[in-house]
């Protein structure tokens, strides 16, 4: 065949029907599963998220999981729960002590608090 000359396609390529995923998902670069769920009812999506994390010890070696999405963005929020409610209850007490002049009196009142919002019988 001359050079720039059009030549056959079945000189170099052979062409035969397949079949197989018209998606591929990729994660973080990786192939991957998307797995979706929701938690019956009656049931926390913590509690949920708590029982797909069980259930995700048992898959192979190699093969592992991550949040994304809302379910991310939950786990992140669960985790920072106790720092922000250490931030507000700080607030509050620097507010008292403004307010009272004095850290005892505003520590007698965040500490009493808790108690006068219980019911009494």
């Amino acid at each position: 065949m001359r050079r720039g000359a059009d030549g056959a396609v079945a000189s170099v390529a052979s062409l035969h029907w397949t079949t197989g995923s018209t998606v591929l998902t990729r994660y973080n670069g990786s192939p991957s599963l998307d797995v979706s769920g929701r938690p019956t009812n009656g049931t926390s999506s913590g509690a949920a998220m708590a029982e797909m994390e069980r259930l995700a010890q048992a898959l192979p070696v190699g093969v592992g999981f991550d949040w994304t999405d809302t379910a991310l963005e939950e786990n992140r929020a669960a985790r920072l729960t106790p720092v922000l409610i250490g931030l507000s209850l700080l607030a509050v007490f620097m507010a008292l002590a403004a307010l009272y002049e004095s850290w005892t009196i505003s520590l007698a009142v965040l500490t009493i608090v808790p108690l006068g919002v219980g019911e009494v019988q």
